[in-house]
């Protein structure tokens, strides 16, 4: 709440009213994208199998966040479309996603594992996925390369 506050008073200065007390804009009908609610419906269904694996390991002690784990989706053609790897990690908060693209013969299988091992590499200080890349820059020696591309850019 009081980020939301800072940000608005930032935007519009110390006279505006209260970002809280604003009425949501009225959407143009025609931004509404059936196909973009339908795709994004199926990402958050896959989402949701992932998060239900990655809370019984993290109850089960056998990693203490989310971006600890890589796990593998076992997705039929059409639903591996959905996202590239990189995004669906991104997505399911994780480190890294590997997958197994399944035939479309039309069943709707989706499958789910996550090794009992740790992702592959270390822990990158800025971003905390855990990937092979950290160490790698001499450097950045603890950032992954997106975050010492970030780093550099500054």
């Amino acid at each position: 709440v009081f980020t939301a506050e800072e940000a608005w008073l930032a935007r519009f200065g110390d006279a505006a009213e209260s970002v809280h007390l604003q009425d949501f804009p009225t959407l143009p009908a025609e931004w509404r994208d059936a196909a973009l609610a339908e795709k994004w419906e199926r990402i958050r269904m896959i989402r949701a199998m992932v998060t239900r694996v990655l809370e019984q390991m993290r109850q089960e002690k056998q990693i203490g966040s989310s971006l600890q784990a890589g796990p593998v989706l076992e997705l039929p053609g059409q639903d591996a479309q959905l996202l590239a790897p990189s995004g669906w990690a991104e997505v399911c908060i994780v480190s890294a996603v590997t997958l197994d693209v399944l035939p479309d013969d039309g069943h709707d299988i989706v499958s789910v594992s996550v090794s009992r091992d740790l992702a592959p590499g270390s822990k990158c200080d800025r971003c905390w996925r855990v990937l092979p890349e950290v160490g790698a820059s001499a450097a950045h020696p603890s950032l992954c390369r997106r975050c010492e591309a970030v780093v550099e850019a500054l």
